[in-house]
């Protein structure tokens, strides 16, 4: 499994270039939001000044599980990993 981030700056372009809902929704697995990843977001956004809520809950579920980020905010993310998920891989875009 992989989690991909993308800012709104990001997204409106590839949603716009004739993306329909139906093929941009096949690709996406939404995730719930349990007390574990809630608290394990609230700790890292508590650890790490100026971390964002979306920024702190992606990384906290790739923790979870594993996995590896890309993402187009590899600077927000990289801090939030140095600082509080060192076993999660983080790829800019």
């Amino acid at each position: 499994t992989e989690i991909y981030t993308l800012s709104l700056h990001d997204a409106l372009p590839i949603w716009w270039r004739g993306q329909g809902q139906q093929r941009m929704l096949s690709w996406l697995q939404v995730e719930a939001m349990t007390q574990t990843l809630a608290k394990n977001a609230g700790e890292a956004m508590a650890a790490v000044p100026l971390s964002t809520v979306v920024d702190a809950i992606v990384m906290a579920s790739a923790a979870q599980r594993n996995d590896v980020v890309y993402t187009s905010d590899f600077e927000d993310l990289s801090r939030l990993r140095e600082q509080h998920f060192r076993g999660v891989r983080v790829l800019g875009v």
